[in-house]
């Protein structure tokens, strides 16, 4: 099945074409992001072991991608951030960042300090180690874990990269604990 990406009002079926635009790395690794209330779609899908099911997760996102298109909430600079978290071994929760309330799906909006680390390959556990040991350097540790996949599988393949980032909702360590 040929699954139709979507970016920047162009609808990609040729799948010799790279519907995701280049990551910058620079804007993710051991970068802080410090998020007051950024909203985002909330939708779930099942997984095996922590890993979200391929097919629910591309059709959830592209559901989750026509409503906010359709109710122009699109965020300004145009690049999809699509965060996965996983609530379960057999459940991964997604956010889409969104640039207003959308009617028919579930929001959230998450604040705080977020630091985040770009992993070439997609070794989550190798990620959240690798995160940690930043995160401890910094005297802070991870409250909870997302992650985002900057390329799909095509675009991975054709950039050459398979690029994860591990982003964590920080909090400062207590030294006298």
């Amino acid at each position: 099945m040929n699954i139709a990406l979507q970016y920047k009002d162009t609808l990609v079926h040729d799948r010799t074409e790279v519907c995701c635009p280049e990551f910058e790395i620079s804007e993710w690794d051991y970068a802080q992001h410090d998020w007051n209330k950024k909203l985002f779609l909330q939708d779930s899908v099942p997984g095996l072991f922590y890993k979200p099911f391929p097919g629910p997760f591309r059709k959830a996102v592209a559901r989750m991608q026509k409503i906010s298109k359709e109710a122009k909430a699109i965020p300004n600079n145009g690049k999809a951030l699509v965060l996965t978290q996983s609530s379960s071994p057999f459940k991964s929760v997604l956010f889409m960042a969104v640039s207003k309330e959308v009617p028919g799906l579930k929001t959230t909006r998450l604040s705080g300090a977020f630091i985040s680390r770009v992993f070439d390959g997609s070794n989550t556990a190798q990620s959240i180690r690798g995160l940690n040991g930043y995160l401890t350097s910094l005297g802070k540790m991870a409250k909870k874990y997302y992650f985002y996949h900057p390329y799909c599988s095509h675009c991975a393949k054709k950039h050459g990269h398979n690029y994860i980032v591990a982003i964590a909702e920080t909090k400062t360590v207590d030294p006298y604990y």
